[in-house]
């Protein structure tokens, strides 16, 4: 049974507050408990590779001889306690400014790392595996509006505006039993939990009248990490360097049964680039992807 406050308070039409405390407790997917791990082992190398994978204590940090990947039988789910504050003003039928804060107590965030450890057939062997974080916060703010330009004549009125802005501060403690491979504090570091960006911001132009329904929209993502490696004292993060994307779609309806549509999706096109840092001072492009522009006509016709 797990505990759940809310409250709205609304002191005239325009205005509301919002309140919560909740608690929630979110399970392992069932694939993540496989119990079974795959491992494969290496070719032989033509010529002895003696370099050393700094990452890893020195008994770890030679050429593995097999890498492996599976599941965790023994995680456990994710546990959190919300706190969330909201403030919402309706300044006329079609328009509004909101605002909150919120804060995530966790213990147990999942996600993939890698860990050496020796084994007696395969040899020095390195697996990918799920395992859960230790104790964590989220914590942000979000602020966003909207507004339709209905003080415009005619068909202006159809135009409208959209915005958000989004920060986040997530970080957990780096797991006890992957980070004992290494030389570490006996408490574990504070690492960034993935896929967790700190800034985020979205805007839009829209246009809704006479049939046509179109809109602008630019996103703006900061870097994120996707994976993090602590061991032998060093810091490791694999993430995701800043994205940007602006998108336009419009549909029109010549007719009430037909109606006909264009998008432009990506029309920035810049490059998909992930990297790879060790420590504070060293940090490699790993990944770079041109993911392209495209564009799409469509037709849709109702009996």
């Amino acid at each position: 049974m797990l505990p759940n406050f809310s409250m709205r308070i609304r002191p005239d039409t325009k205005l509301q507050l919002r309140l919560g405390i909740t608690k929630t407790r979110t399970k392992p997917e069932f694939g993540a408990l496989n119990p079974a791990i795959t491992i494969t082992q290496r070719a032989p190398a033509a010529t002895l590779d003696t370099s050393c994978d700094l990452r890893f204590p020195v008994a770890l940090c030679g050429r593995p001889d097999s890498f492996g990947s599976g599941g965790n039988p023994n995680l456990v789910p994710l546990t959190s306690t919300n706190y969330d504050a909201t403030v919402e003003y309706y300044f006329s039928r079609a328009s509004s400014v909101t605002a909150s804060v919120f804060y995530r107590d966790l213990f147990g965030f999942i996600s993939n790392y890698t860990r050496r450890y020796i084994d007696p057939v395969y040899g020095l062997t390195e697996v990918t595996s799920p395992q859960n974080a230790g104790a964590g916060r989220i914590k942000g703010v979000e602020v966003g509006g909207q507004t339709f330009f209905d003080f415009l004549p005619g068909a202006l009125k159809g135009f409208g505006v959209q915005a958000n802005v989004t920060y986040v501060d997530g970080k957990n403690r780096y797991p006890l039993a992957t980070a004992a491979n290494g030389t570490v504090p006996e408490l574990p570091p504070f690492v960034p939990i993935p896929f967790v960006s700190k800034w985020t911001y979205n805007a839009a132009l829209f246009y809704e009248r006479n049939g046509i329904s179109s809109r602008l929209s630019f996103n703006h993502r900061d870097p994120y990490v996707t994976g993090n490696l602590y061991n032998n004292g060093i810091y490791i993060g694999e993430g995701v360097k800043s994205i940007e994307r602006l998108d336009f779609s419009i549909s029109w309806n010549p007719i009430k049964e037909l109606t006909l549509t264009l998008d432009a999706t990506n029309l920035i096109a810049r490059p998909f680039r992930s990297y790879i840092t060790y420590g504070a001072d060293r940090t490699y492009i790993r990944d770079v992807r041109d993911e392209g522009r495209y564009f799409g006509l469509g037709t849709r016709f109702r009996f």
